[in-house]
């Protein structure tokens, strides 16, 4: 009996690491965008969204309750700590697209690999 309780102690032990990993490979955070911004050829007017970046996957998520994108991304490392939030883009035609997002306090930027051609002209909005 008491072997039995044993390996389901053990067993919950390792459910609840192996959980942990995977919650560890996604971040979640809300992203204010002040201009409206193209996001995998859709449209987020200016406004409070909820982000999300899949470590394992390379996929970051824009959504609220009616639109939702998900582009290919990476997490680029800075050398200090972000002092404010800043919200990169570049001109496409007469769109701005969304091209990177530096949270305040993060040593690392969210770089947007999908859709971001070098074309056009690029431009940082901080957010204090």
């Amino acid at each position: 009996m008491r072997q039995i309780f044993n390996r389901i102690v053990l067993l919950a032990v390792v459910c609840a690491l192996a959980a942990t990993a995977s919650f560890a490979q996604t971040k979640s955070k809300t992203v204010t965008f002040p201009e409206d911004v193209m996001v995998a050829g859709k449209l987020f007017k200016k406004g409070t969204y909820k982000m999300k970046f899949n470590q394992q996957t390379g996929e970051l998520t824009i959504a609220d309750g009616n639109n939702s994108a998900t582009v290919s991304a990476r997490l680029q490392k800075r050398d200090a700590k972000a002092t404010r939030t800043v919200i990169s883009s570049r001109q496409d035609g007469d769109n701005r697209v969304l091209s990177g997002i530096t949270f305040r306090g993060e040593d690392e930027t969210y770089q947007l690999t999908e859709g971001t051609s070098d074309t056009g002209a690029a431009s940082t909005s901080p957010q204090h």
